[in-house]
């Protein structure tokens, strides 16, 4: 029995509570530290969303969290399972959209071909006909930074107008 009993210590990165079998490691830090080879970034600047942006790194395109700088394909699975946050709460926290894109691209881009693939633009019509948005609502809807700071710099206008003049030259 006493072969059995395995001490317990805090994970020398995220601090939990766990059995030394892991290298000083939690299971999840152990993962992503030692089997896969991955390290830590620079924390994201508030309001924005970071991504490992050189070519030769394995995590290429994977997105930064802005609590402990791993990089992760589906960043939103990593938050509510690591930090117990919802996307809506870490969104908030850091500034970010609610609406942004919390996946690596390339995963992005095969979730988005999947749905295609199976119709879901018109499953999502059809049933979410009772959770729209009516004209004259009296909804509160209140602006993330991330939306301020792109409004006040009318990002939408120009990248409109900038695709008319491109549309232009192609003719």
């Amino acid at each position: 029995m006493c072969g059995d009993f395995m001490s317990i210590i805090k994970c020398s990165f995220c601090g939990k509570e766990v059995e030394s079998r892991y290298n000083g490691y939690c299971q999840s830090c152990w993962r992503y530290f030692e089997y896969d080879g991955y390290k830590i970034f620079k924390l994201p600047e508030f309001g924005e969303i970071s991504y490992v942006e050189e070519k030769n790194d394995p995590q290429y395109g994977m997105v930064i969290c802005h609590i402990c700088g791993k990089a992760f394909n589906k960043l939103q699975q990593h938050i509510y399972y690591s930090h117990g946050m919802s996307k809506r709460e870490y969104c908030r926290m850091f500034g970010i959209d609610n609406k942004s894109r919390l996946t690596e691209r390339c995963y992005h881009k095969k979730m988005s071909d999947y749905a295609y693939k199976y119709n879901m633009p018109e499953q999502l019509k059809q049933c979410g006909v009772s959770t729209r948005f009516v004209k004259g609502h009296d909804n509160f809807y209140e602006r993330s930074p991330m939306t301020m700071n792109r409004l006040k710099e009318n990002k939408f206008r120009s990248k409109s107008k900038k695709c008319e003049v491109d549309d232009n030259n192609e003719k």
